[in-house]
């Protein structure tokens, strides 16, 4: 007997400001010193500082900048970019540090967050949510100047203009947003964490959001151009179960049900899925399957690498995930060549059989649930954060 069962798992995860903005991208498509977002923000003279923000760039070379804040008498009162190649540059009232080369690479997306406090004197870079770069005594007891330009695509010569388009910006950018406070290491690791497509927040909302940015004039080429994060306004694309962010992540959001496989005991089995991730830690589960007198029958996830076990067997892959990338994960235990084995863009595989030969399959099937332990390793309950529809089950009795 067969049944086919699908189901495609996927999560989600912007930050402050809502849905306003999601999935919408700013494009800056060639060098040119026309494609830009000018504007003047109308804040207040500040004592401190942060600019996050997701970006791709598309050119090879070095000395590019993607922000620039220039003031009466100072065309450099913040600039925000990359000096020499993969190293990212912090320049605050014409005083500059950066990190040592991390790697810029070329149409992938990084997350690049910019932090400073006047009362402090502390300012740092963090690259995908780690501090790559601390300055101390940095501009201690200074303010930035409030009433000047805001430039987003190019570095300002001297006030609102004067662009070199040698030193603009090519590529993508999504979800900047600044804060007129120094944000600590653990935030800005949880808005890495929080992912592309997420919704982590901050307990204090930015002076200047992404949303406020998109509503600016785009001048040139500079176009708004859609994402690939999931639309949350139309429930039909992709039929997709979304779970919460992680800042939501909790045992109580999950999928349960007891399936109909049509009999009591199967041989063989697959479950096939569409994944897609935005959480940073390496110890979740997305799938389990529980029976009477064995509560971990089936546990599909990461347990720092991905991960099956089924019967009180596991198969534990060098796969790890990345964030921010659809996989197609099949998992099969026997009924061919694989006996226990995992598919992803490679393949494992583990015998003997499962002791037993026969599972029972008659109790509860659990998306986005794990508990207790399995081969005297404890697993940590942490729920899987997404979504999930779609997917190739198929199984034989």
């Amino acid at each position: 007997m067969m049944l086919v069962f699908t189901a495609l798992l996927a999560l989600t995860a912007l930050v402050a400001g809502g849905e306003v903005g999601h999935n919408q991208i700013l494009e800056f498509p060639a060098v040119s010193n026309a494609n830009y977002v000018s504007f003047k923000p109308g804040f207040s003279d500040l004592a401190g500082l942060t600019v996050c923000a997701w970006l791709q760039k598309s050119y090879p070379d070095d000395r590019r900048y993607w922000l620039s804040y220039a003031v009466p008498g100072n065309d450099n009162e913040i600039i925000v970019g990359e000096g020499l190649a993969g190293r990212y540059i912090f320049d605050l009232r014409r005083s500059q540090f950066g990190t040592v080369e991390v790697g810029a690479p070329v149409n992938e997306w990084v997350h690049l967050c910019t932090a400073w406090d006047s009362e402090s004197g502390v300012a740092t870079i963090s690259v995908n949510g780690e501090v790559k770069a601390t300055k101390e005594n940095y501009q201690k007891g200074e303010k930035i100047r409030g009433g000047g330009y805001l430039v987003i695509g190019q570095e300002q010569d001297s006030l609102g203009g004067n662009f070199d388009a040698n030193q603009a910006f090519v590529g993508k950018i999504y979800n900047l947003n600044i804060w007129d406070y120094g944000l600590n290491s653990t935030q800005i690791a949880y808005l890495y964490g929080s992912g592309f497509c997420g919704y982590g927040s901050t307990e204090v909302e930015p002076i200047i959001s992404w949303a406020d940015i998109l509503n600016e004039d785009k001048a040139g080429d500079t176009a708004v151009v859609k994402g690939t994060c999931i639309d949350l306004k139309d429930p039909s694309v992709g039929k997709i179960l979304r779970f919460p962010p992680q800042s939501q992540a909790s045992t109580a959001s999950f999928l349960q049900y007891t399936p109909d496989f049509g009999a009591d005991e199967l041989a063989a089995f697959s479950i096939c899925t569409w994944f897609f991730k935005t959480y940073a830690d390496q110890a979740r589960y997305f799938f389990s399957y529980a029976e009477s007198g064995m509560i971990n029958a089936i546990i599909i996830g990461e347990q720092a690498t991905l991960g099956f076990w089924a019967g009180g067997f596991k198969l534990l892959t060098d796969i790890v995930l990345d964030q921010q990338r659809w996989y197609h994960l099949c998992f099969t235990l026997g009924g061919g060549v694989y006996p226990l084995s995992t598919w992803t863009e490679l393949k494992s595989r583990r015998e003997p059989w499962l002791s037993g030969g026969q599972r029972r399959l008659v109790e509860s099937w659990s998306l986005d649930r794990n508990k207790a332990q399995l081969e005297g390793v404890t697993m940590l309950t942490k729920p899987s954060l997404g979504a999930s529809t779609t997917s190739t089950c198929s199984t034989s009795s």
